[in-house]
């Protein structure tokens, strides 16, 4: 890597641990992306044996990242359940539609049922859109 004040690259190396002492350092997750506070609400229908069902069910974005969403539900959904969400970008005068998804987790946060979901298909428009709003709504654009 070149470095201010080098003319020689510098080679970096992560320290992971200290074998000979048994120290290890711990893992830490890395984010793909930023993540937002937002406050957005949106539907959801679930997708039972690839089809989606009909009724749909209501929801609030917790935080908004391009990979996915933390989302406020009426109603608890169990992780690995498939979902196809309608996300509302107002600021953006969109609507995305077809927004394919996973539930990685559930629980309580406030009394509230909460679930951690993962994007797993949106088209190319969409994911753009999703990461421009979370852009602007990063530097001061937007608001909750």
């Amino acid at each position: 890597m070149q470095v201010k004040g080098k003319t020689d690259p510098v080679l970096l190396r992560e320290v992971r641990g200290i074998p000979s002492l048994g120290l290890q350092v711990p893992r830490a997750e890395i984010r793909r992306s930023p993540r937002v506070e937002v406050t957005i609400p949106f539907t959801f229908r679930r997708i039972e044996n690839k089809i989606v069902q009909p009724a749909p069910s209501e929801g609030t974005t917790r935080d908004l990242s391009y990979h996915g969403l933390l989302a406020e539900l009426g109603e608890p959904v169990a992780p690995m359940t498939d979902l196809r969400l309608e996300i509302n970008l107002a600021l953006l005068g969109r609507r995305s539609t077809d927004v394919y998804a996973k539930v990685l987790k559930s629980f309580v946060l406030d009394g509230k049922p909460v679930c951690g979901i993962e994007f797993t298909s949106t088209d190319p428009a969409t994911a753009f859109d999703i990461q421009r709003f979370v852009q602007m709504v990063l530097q001061g654009s937007a608001t909750k």
